[in-house]
């Protein structure tokens, strides 16, 4: 067995290559693909690739292979999720005190006793540049004005599919997480598909089912409204954006875990179906072809879509 640890992208990333063989310098790549993707991406860095983009004011440019897969990809997932998924509400997480990564402020209370002014957060998300009109061909891009996207939403995901596509795809059985993210891919260690726990968000130190990847290539993803939250003022805000007001999302559903055909998808269908709420969010994932998730209510009702039992131990 193959293994590796480290801490990037504000969470902790494990990779796993089950194999006799020696696969060192791959994981090795991998961390260093991972930590370079990180610089360069996220919005908690100064003048890195993401803020340089942020700044550019529009109009056309010329840019690197990934950036023209993450903008490719964020716009992709915008359109298959009708806009419930998009990367342009940057501005919405900044009003409301998502400013720093979590890895330096754990706590993100704000010392004002200032109130949040909800309806300037609502009317700067109205105004916000659109994912819509953003052009892409190939490594050209064309964004109005005032473009913004924020990484985060895709990116974890994103990079977890491109190890999987460039370094990893000689590789038979191996298993990638990058925090909630994960891509299970072969028979695992015990030659019947890797095993994913699933934590209980009602009692965080337990966990609560098994999933199964069955041999299939697979990805695993899990989004909730408990873990990266905080103050401001008597505002009490968590990083899921409601894209249709620019505040976060308060619905019914506490946690939302996906299994899907890669990591992007998992990612952000458990977003999706986090904002949508249990009844649209279920009909979102049934109509999705190859796409089970896990409910997890508020008032602690658990839901399964309709496919979901087969995944679970």
């Amino acid at each position: 067995m193959n293994w590796k640890e480290f801490s990037s992208m504000g969470t902790d990333i494990s990779l796993m290559i089950e194999s006799e063989n020696d696969y060192s310098e791959s994981l090795e790549q991998a961390m260093r693909v991972i930590i370079d993707f990180d610089e360069r991406f996220s919005r908690f860095k100064e003048n890195n690739e993401l803020s340089k983009f942020n700044l550019a004011n529009g109009g056309w440019r010329f840019v690197s292979p990934m950036m023209s897969l993450l903008l490719k990809q964020s716009k992709k997932f915008y359109q298959e999720t009708n806009a419930v998924f998009d990367p342009t509400v940057i501005g919405s997480l900044e009003l409301v005190g998502y400013n720093q990564s979590f890895n330096e402020s754990r706590k993100h209370t704000s010392e004002t006793k200032e109130k949040l002014n909800l309806k300037g957060v609502e009317r700067s998300h109205s105004n916000r540049q659109q994912m819509s009109d953003l052009k892409i061909f190939a490594r050209f891009v064309c964004a109005p004005k005032h473009f913004r996207i924020d990484s985060g939403g895709i990116g974890k995901g994103l990079i977890v599919d491109y190890l999987s596509e460039k370094i990893f795809k000689d590789i038979s059985n191996y298993w990638i997480s990058a925090g909630g993210d994960l891509l299970l891919c072969g028979s695992g260690r015990n030659g019947q598909g890797w095993e994913v726990s699933v934590q209980n968000p009602y009692r965080p130190e337990e966990n609560i089912f098994m999933i199964s990847s069955q041999g299939e290539k697979r990805g695993v993803a899990t989004s909730g409204v408990g873990k990266r939250q905080g103050v401001f003022g008597d505002y009490k805000w968590n990083h899921i954006i409601d894209t249709k007001t620019g505040l976060s999302i308060d619905n019914n559903i506490l946690s939302v875990t996906v299994i899907s055909t890669n990591a992007q998808r998992a990612d952000v269908y458990a977003k999706t179906v986090l904002m949508l709420g249990k009844e649209a969010g279920l009909i979102f994932i049934e109509e999705t072809e190859l796409s089970e998730a896990l409910l997890f209510l508020k008032n602690g009702t658990i839901i399964k879509s309709k496919q979901m039992g087969k995944y679970l131990k």
